[in-house]
């Protein structure tokens, strides 16, 4: 597999320096007719949809489907991207919300997608809602896999709004809370594994958190978080892009193929806000998932490949 390394200008009225980190990936051969485009889930990077995107090569390369490349792109205060852009957040000094990373993504588009191939987005968690805010869904050849969405009606995020207020802020306050440095990554790798959510998590993801969510610290002697806690933090909150992401999801589904990709157990995100979305309403598929929930998409190699 071949892995190549870009930096997109993807900035703003008021954030103008802003850059947006991306890998591609190509079997050998770059022919084909589709490309895929991956987002992740806050508090992620765009490497741990690599054993995914590898094992999704390696099957279009045996299958014979016709995959031109795989790109996976970063949040802008996420991963690489966060290093990258640490004057630039220090200069806004106000979370970039997902709605900033759809703009983002619709950048990327505009100058690295060939205007002949077939478009993928493939979006986890917030991932899905950057996704389906972004240029990818209006593309004339499009398709979108949502993987365990955080999307929800505003007819049933009003019924359940305690609720959903509660979780998303018990989420942002264990973010601001938990632990953020570590002596070695090899302590940091030791944390994630006896922990939740990460024990969980398939060992390929977790050697790729380890090795591309941390940075050296800047006391030079421990290792650190590429996203702060704050920018972090402030995702989990922020839920009205992902009740107009319903709307939005409604508007495209006549012209954009759309399959989901949820998890049976019903943890972070309830098996309500799922139903809500696509009970009644027009679907290319649904896949359920045995034995997982909202980390689906982290948690197992065979299930992850299958269901793409």
């Amino acid at each position: 597999m071949q892995v190549d390394s870009f930096v997109f200008d993807v900035g703003f009225d008021a954030a103008p320096n802003l850059k947006m980190a991306a890998k591609r990936y190509r079997n050998s051969s770059t022919g084909g007719k589709y490309v895929l485009v991956c987002a992740h889930a806050t508090g992620m990077t765009k490497e741990l949809w690599e054993p995914t995107i590898s094992a999704v090569l390696a099957l279009s390369k045996s299958n014979g489907v016709p995959i031109r490349e795989v790109w996976s792109v970063d949040w802008p205060n996420h991963g690489e991207s966060a290093i990258i852009n640490q004057a630039a957040l220090k200069s806004y000094d106000q979370p970039i919300l997902v709605q900033h990373w759809a703009a983002a993504i619709s950048k990327f588009a505009s100058s690295a997608i060939p205007s002949d191939c077939y478009v993928v987005g493939v979006g986890h968690s917030a991932g899905g809602t950057a996704i389906l805010f972004s240029s990818l869904t209006s593309m004339p050849k499009s398709s979108l896999i949502l993987v365990e969405p955080v999307l929800i009606t505003p007819e049933c995020f009003e019924e359940h709004k305690e609720e959903r207020t509660v979780a998303t802020g018990m989420v942002a306050q264990f973010t601001l809370r938990r632990k953020t440095s570590w002596p070695t990554r090899d302590d940091a790798r030791k944390y994630f594994a006896a922990r939740l959510p990460w024990k969980i998590w398939d060992r390929a993801v977790q050697d790729a958190y380890v090795e591309h969510a941390l940075r050296p610290a800047d006391d030079g002697n421990s290792v650190t978080l590429k996203c702060s806690k704050e920018q972090e933090a402030s995702s989990y909150t922020e839920m009205q892009p992902h009740i107009d992401g319903a709307g939005k999801l409604s508007e495209i589904r006549d012209a954009t193929m759309v399959h989901f990709i949820l998890g049976q157990r019903d943890d972070s995100m309830p098996r309500y806000a799922h139903d809500s979305i696509i009970t009644g309403q027009k679907t290319a598929s649904v896949q359920w998932i045995p034995n997982a929930g909202h980390l689906v998409s982290r948690s197992s190699l065979d299930k992850r490949v299958f269901s793409v």
